[in-house]
Protein backbone atom coordinates (compact mmCIF):
# COMPACT_ATOMS: atom_id res chain seq x y z
CA UNK A 1 0.00 0.00 0.00
CA UNK A 2 1.62 3.26 -1.09
CA UNK A 3 1.78 6.31 1.11
CA UNK A 4 -0.44 9.21 0.18
CA UNK A 5 1.18 12.40 -1.09
CA UNK A 6 -0.73 15.08 0.78
CA UNK A 7 -1.27 18.65 -0.39
CA UNK A 8 1.81 20.70 0.52
CA UNK A 9 1.11 24.43 0.80
CA UNK A 10 4.85 25.09 1.13
CA UNK A 11 5.43 23.71 -2.39
CA UNK A 12 2.92 25.90 -4.21
CA UNK A 13 4.28 27.53 -7.37
CA UNK A 14 4.36 31.19 -8.30
CA UNK A 15 1.66 32.26 -10.75
CA UNK A 16 2.68 32.61 -14.40
CA UNK A 17 1.00 32.95 -17.78
CA UNK A 18 1.07 30.65 -20.82
CA UNK A 19 1.20 31.90 -24.39
CA UNK A 20 -1.73 31.06 -26.66
CA UNK A 21 -0.29 30.55 -30.13
CA UNK A 22 -3.76 29.73 -31.49
CA UNK A 23 -6.59 27.50 -30.19
CA UNK A 24 -4.53 26.01 -27.35
CA UNK A 25 -6.33 27.75 -24.47
CA UNK A 26 -7.67 24.31 -23.50
CA UNK A 27 -4.10 23.09 -22.84
CA UNK A 28 -3.07 26.34 -21.15
CA UNK A 29 -5.95 26.00 -18.71
CA UNK A 30 -5.39 22.29 -18.13
CA UNK A 31 -1.70 22.83 -17.33
CA UNK A 32 -2.50 25.70 -14.96
CA UNK A 33 -4.89 23.45 -13.05
CA UNK A 34 -2.42 20.57 -12.94
CA UNK A 35 0.51 22.62 -11.63
CA UNK A 36 -1.75 23.93 -8.86
CA UNK A 37 -1.71 20.33 -7.52
CA UNK A 38 1.47 19.82 -5.50
CA UNK A 39 1.38 16.00 -5.81
CA UNK A 40 1.44 16.30 -9.61
CA UNK A 41 4.55 18.50 -9.59
CA UNK A 42 6.31 16.31 -7.04
CA UNK A 43 5.67 13.04 -8.87
CA UNK A 44 6.84 14.46 -12.21
CA UNK A 45 10.07 15.80 -10.70
CA UNK A 46 10.79 12.70 -8.61
CA UNK A 47 10.49 10.39 -11.63
CA UNK A 48 12.94 12.05 -14.01
CA UNK A 49 14.29 8.78 -15.42
CA UNK A 50 10.81 7.48 -16.21
CA UNK A 51 9.66 10.82 -17.69
CA UNK A 52 12.54 10.73 -20.18
CA UNK A 53 11.33 7.41 -21.61
CA UNK A 54 8.78 9.24 -23.77
CA UNK A 55 8.81 12.48 -25.76
CA UNK A 56 5.75 13.81 -23.94
CA UNK A 57 7.31 12.90 -20.60
CA UNK A 58 10.51 14.73 -21.50
CA UNK A 59 8.75 17.98 -22.38
CA UNK A 60 6.40 17.71 -19.38
CA UNK A 61 9.38 17.23 -17.05
CA UNK A 62 11.07 20.29 -18.59
CA UNK A 63 7.88 22.31 -18.10
CA UNK A 64 7.47 21.42 -14.41
CA UNK A 65 11.17 22.06 -13.80
CA UNK A 66 10.90 25.49 -15.41
CA UNK A 67 7.62 26.33 -13.65
CA UNK A 68 9.24 25.43 -10.33
CA UNK A 69 12.57 27.23 -10.77
CA UNK A 70 12.03 30.03 -13.30
CA UNK A 71 8.25 30.40 -13.84
CA UNK A 72 8.62 33.58 -15.91
CA UNK A 73 10.25 31.42 -18.61
CA UNK A 74 7.48 28.81 -18.75
CA UNK A 75 5.15 30.67 -21.11
CA UNK A 76 5.97 28.74 -24.29
CA UNK A 77 5.69 25.22 -22.94
CA UNK A 78 2.01 24.72 -23.69
CA UNK A 79 2.65 24.87 -27.44
CA UNK A 80 5.56 22.43 -27.05
CA UNK A 81 3.32 19.99 -25.18
CA UNK A 82 0.52 20.21 -27.76
CA UNK A 83 2.99 19.77 -30.63
CA UNK A 84 4.51 16.72 -28.95
CA UNK A 85 1.06 15.23 -28.27
CA UNK A 86 0.11 15.57 -31.93
CA UNK A 87 3.42 14.07 -33.12
CA UNK A 88 3.09 11.12 -30.75
CA UNK A 89 -0.53 10.49 -31.78
CA UNK A 90 0.41 10.43 -35.47
CA UNK A 91 2.77 7.56 -34.69
CA UNK A 92 0.77 5.64 -32.11
CA UNK A 93 -2.81 6.42 -33.14
CA UNK A 94 -2.75 7.75 -36.73
CA UNK A 95 -6.53 7.61 -37.15
CA UNK A 96 -7.22 9.96 -34.25
CA UNK A 97 -8.20 13.47 -35.38
CA UNK A 98 -6.47 15.70 -32.86
CA UNK A 99 -4.69 19.03 -32.95
CA UNK A 100 -6.53 20.58 -35.90
CA UNK A 101 -8.42 23.17 -33.88
CA UNK A 102 -9.82 23.82 -30.43
CA UNK A 103 -9.69 20.51 -28.60
CA UNK A 104 -11.31 19.40 -25.35
CA UNK A 105 -9.49 19.88 -22.03
CA UNK A 106 -10.68 16.53 -20.64
CA UNK A 107 -9.53 14.70 -23.78
CA UNK A 108 -6.18 16.47 -23.60
CA UNK A 109 -5.83 15.39 -19.98
CA UNK A 110 -6.57 11.75 -20.80
CA UNK A 111 -4.15 11.68 -23.74
CA UNK A 112 -1.41 13.42 -21.77
CA UNK A 113 -1.49 10.72 -19.10
CA UNK A 114 -1.89 7.78 -21.47
CA UNK A 115 0.99 8.82 -23.72
CA UNK A 116 3.27 8.80 -20.68
CA UNK A 117 2.84 5.00 -20.64
CA UNK A 118 5.17 4.53 -23.58
CA UNK A 119 4.55 2.87 -26.95
CA UNK A 120 4.37 -0.66 -25.51
CA UNK A 121 1.05 0.16 -23.78
CA UNK A 122 -1.92 0.67 -26.17
CA UNK A 123 -3.96 3.87 -25.88
CA UNK A 124 -7.17 3.38 -23.87
CA UNK A 125 -5.58 0.37 -22.14
CA UNK A 126 -7.08 -0.20 -18.70
CA UNK A 127 -3.66 -0.86 -17.16
CA UNK A 128 -1.77 2.31 -16.36
CA UNK A 129 1.88 1.86 -15.51
CA UNK A 130 3.24 5.38 -15.36
CA UNK A 131 3.71 7.05 -11.95
CA UNK A 132 1.88 10.26 -12.92
CA UNK A 133 -1.35 8.48 -13.86
CA UNK A 134 -1.38 6.63 -10.54
CA UNK A 135 -1.98 9.78 -8.47
CA UNK A 136 -5.32 10.19 -10.28
CA UNK A 137 -6.47 6.59 -9.79
CA UNK A 138 -7.76 4.24 -7.13
CA UNK A 139 -6.65 0.63 -7.06
CA UNK A 140 -8.61 -2.29 -5.60
CA UNK A 141 -8.13 -5.97 -4.99
CA UNK A 142 -11.27 -8.10 -5.02
CA UNK A 143 -11.39 -11.60 -3.58
CA UNK A 144 -14.42 -13.85 -4.12
CA UNK A 145 -14.68 -16.88 -1.82
CA UNK A 146 -17.22 -19.70 -1.52
CA UNK A 147 -18.70 -19.51 1.99
CA UNK A 148 -19.54 -23.22 1.95
CA UNK A 149 -16.13 -24.73 1.21
CA UNK A 150 -13.89 -21.62 1.61
CA UNK A 151 -12.51 -22.10 -1.87
CA UNK A 152 -11.13 -18.88 -3.38
CA UNK A 153 -12.95 -18.45 -6.66
CA UNK A 154 -11.38 -15.30 -8.03
CA UNK A 155 -8.84 -12.64 -7.15
CA UNK A 156 -8.86 -9.55 -9.36
CA UNK A 157 -7.30 -6.10 -9.39
CA UNK A 158 -9.01 -3.00 -10.75
CA UNK A 159 -8.15 0.63 -11.39
CA UNK A 160 -10.70 3.39 -11.80
CA UNK A 161 -10.77 6.03 -14.51
CA UNK A 162 -8.80 9.28 -14.41
CA UNK A 163 -11.91 11.47 -14.51
CA UNK A 164 -14.98 11.01 -12.32
CA UNK A 165 -18.15 12.08 -14.08
CA UNK A 166 -20.65 12.74 -11.30
CA UNK A 167 -20.42 14.24 -7.83
CA UNK A 168 -23.38 12.04 -6.89
CA UNK A 169 -21.37 8.89 -7.70
CA UNK A 170 -18.14 10.02 -6.09
CA UNK A 171 -17.89 7.42 -3.33
CA UNK A 172 -18.94 4.65 -5.71
CA UNK A 173 -16.36 5.66 -8.31
CA UNK A 174 -13.53 5.79 -5.77
CA UNK A 175 -14.55 2.74 -3.74
CA UNK A 176 -15.59 0.60 -6.68
CA UNK A 177 -17.51 -2.63 -6.10
CA UNK A 178 -17.93 -5.68 -8.34
CA UNK A 179 -21.33 -7.36 -8.30
CA UNK A 180 -21.57 -11.15 -8.04
CA UNK A 181 -24.50 -12.81 -9.88
CA UNK A 182 -26.92 -14.63 -7.57
CA UNK A 183 -26.31 -17.90 -9.40
CA UNK A 184 -22.51 -17.62 -9.25
CA UNK A 185 -21.33 -21.25 -8.86
CA UNK A 186 -18.27 -22.51 -7.00
CA UNK A 187 -16.02 -24.49 -9.36
CA UNK A 188 -14.91 -26.77 -6.48
CA UNK A 189 -18.05 -27.79 -4.57
CA UNK A 190 -20.60 -26.80 -7.24
CA UNK A 191 -22.73 -24.78 -4.80
CA UNK A 192 -24.41 -21.70 -6.26
CA UNK A 193 -25.32 -18.47 -4.47
CA UNK A 194 -22.82 -18.95 -1.61
CA UNK A 195 -20.12 -16.54 -2.75
CA UNK A 196 -18.70 -13.85 -0.49
CA UNK A 197 -16.94 -10.84 -1.94
CA UNK A 198 -14.29 -8.79 -0.14
CA UNK A 199 -13.04 -5.59 -1.76
CA UNK A 200 -9.77 -4.23 -0.37
CA UNK A 201 -8.65 -0.82 -1.59
CA UNK A 202 -4.88 -0.69 -2.06
CA UNK A 203 -4.59 2.98 -2.97
CA UNK A 204 -6.78 6.05 -3.31
CA UNK A 205 -6.03 8.97 -5.62
CA UNK A 206 -4.16 12.03 -4.43
CA UNK A 207 -6.03 14.13 -6.98
CA UNK A 208 -9.68 13.87 -8.03
CA UNK A 209 -10.63 15.36 -11.40
CA UNK A 210 -14.38 15.70 -11.70
CA UNK A 211 -16.69 16.68 -14.50
CA UNK A 212 -20.39 16.64 -13.65
CA UNK A 213 -22.82 15.78 -16.45
CA UNK A 214 -25.37 18.12 -14.87
CA UNK A 215 -22.96 21.03 -15.21
CA UNK A 216 -22.22 20.27 -18.84
CA UNK A 217 -25.80 19.60 -19.91
CA UNK A 218 -27.74 22.18 -17.92
CA UNK A 219 -25.15 24.79 -16.92
CA UNK A 220 -26.06 24.24 -13.29
CA UNK A 221 -23.36 24.04 -10.66
CA UNK A 222 -22.65 22.10 -7.51
CA UNK A 223 -18.97 22.32 -6.63
CA UNK A 224 -18.23 22.06 -2.89
CA UNK A 225 -14.93 23.44 -1.63
CA UNK A 226 -14.30 20.29 0.42
CA UNK A 227 -15.50 16.74 -0.13
CA UNK A 228 -15.24 13.55 1.92
CA UNK A 229 -16.14 10.57 -0.26
CA UNK A 230 -15.15 7.87 2.23
CA UNK A 231 -17.70 6.03 4.38
CA UNK A 232 -17.67 5.93 8.23
CA UNK A 233 -15.04 3.57 9.62
CA UNK A 234 -12.90 3.76 6.49
CA UNK A 235 -9.20 3.13 7.13
CA UNK A 236 -6.43 3.76 4.62
CA UNK A 237 -2.68 4.22 5.05
CA UNK A 238 -3.06 4.63 8.80
CA UNK A 239 -5.72 7.31 8.35
CA UNK A 240 -8.94 6.41 10.17
CA UNK A 241 -12.32 7.75 9.15
CA UNK A 242 -12.76 10.79 6.94
CA UNK A 243 -10.27 11.49 4.17
CA UNK A 244 -10.71 15.06 3.01
CA UNK A 245 -10.19 16.52 -0.45
CA UNK A 246 -10.01 20.30 -0.94
CA UNK A 247 -10.76 22.09 -4.18
CA UNK A 248 -7.50 23.39 -5.62
CA UNK A 249 -8.31 24.43 -9.18
CA UNK A 250 -11.00 24.54 -11.83
CA UNK A 251 -11.08 24.78 -15.62
CA UNK A 252 -13.93 26.79 -17.13
CA UNK A 253 -15.19 26.68 -20.69
CA UNK A 254 -17.50 29.12 -22.47
CA UNK A 255 -19.02 28.80 -25.93
CA UNK A 256 -19.05 25.61 -27.97
CA UNK A 257 -16.48 22.86 -27.41
CA UNK A 258 -14.89 23.33 -30.84
CA UNK A 259 -14.76 27.12 -30.88
CA UNK A 260 -15.15 28.32 -27.29
CA UNK A 261 -12.58 29.55 -24.80
CA UNK A 262 -11.00 27.98 -21.71
CA UNK A 263 -9.67 29.67 -18.60
CA UNK A 264 -8.42 28.29 -15.30
CA UNK A 265 -8.52 29.32 -11.67
CA UNK A 266 -6.15 27.91 -9.10
CA UNK A 267 -4.45 28.32 -5.74
CA UNK A 268 -0.76 29.20 -5.83
CA UNK A 269 2.01 30.54 -3.65
CA UNK A 270 0.96 31.90 -0.23
CA UNK A 271 -2.44 30.21 -0.76
CA UNK A 272 -3.57 33.05 -3.00
CA UNK A 273 -6.07 32.36 -5.79
CA UNK A 274 -5.54 33.44 -9.39
CA UNK A 275 -7.41 33.59 -12.68
CA UNK A 276 -5.34 32.31 -15.60
CA UNK A 277 -6.48 33.49 -19.01
CA UNK A 278 -3.61 32.46 -21.30
CA UNK A 279 -0.83 35.02 -20.64
CA UNK A 280 -3.04 37.15 -18.41
CA UNK A 281 -2.84 36.38 -14.69
CA UNK A 282 -4.91 38.21 -12.08
CA UNK A 283 -5.57 37.67 -8.40
CA UNK A 284 -9.14 36.78 -7.34
CA UNK A 285 -10.77 36.31 -3.95
CA UNK A 286 -11.45 32.57 -4.04
CA UNK A 287 -12.52 29.57 -6.11
CA UNK A 288 -16.24 30.06 -6.61
CA UNK A 289 -18.72 27.78 -8.40
CA UNK A 290 -19.72 28.93 -11.88
CA UNK A 291 -22.05 27.50 -14.53
CA UNK A 292 -19.07 27.34 -16.92
CA UNK A 293 -16.94 24.99 -14.83
CA UNK A 294 -15.74 22.13 -17.01
CA UNK A 295 -13.28 20.30 -14.74
CA UNK A 296 -12.73 20.57 -11.00
CA UNK A 297 -9.51 19.45 -9.30
CA UNK A 298 -9.48 18.25 -5.68
CA UNK A 299 -6.33 17.34 -3.73
CA UNK A 300 -6.19 15.03 -0.70
CA UNK A 301 -5.29 17.16 2.29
Amino acid sequence: MSQLILYDKDKLLEPFGLINTGVICYMNSLLQALVSCTAFNRVVLENEEYMHKTKIGTVLFAFITCATNTPKDAGGFSQKIVTTLVEELKVRHPNMDYGRGQDCASEGFRLLLELLNGPEIPLNDEVSVNPVSKIFQSKYKTNITCEKCNHKLESMEYRNQHIIHKYDNLARDILISVDIPADYKCDKCGEAGCSKKIVAITRIPEILVITDAIILACRMFHQPTTINPTPPGFVFDGIHGAIKYDKIAQVEQSGSLDSGHYIAKGIRQNLETYLFNDQSVSKIDKLSPTPNTFLTFYHVS
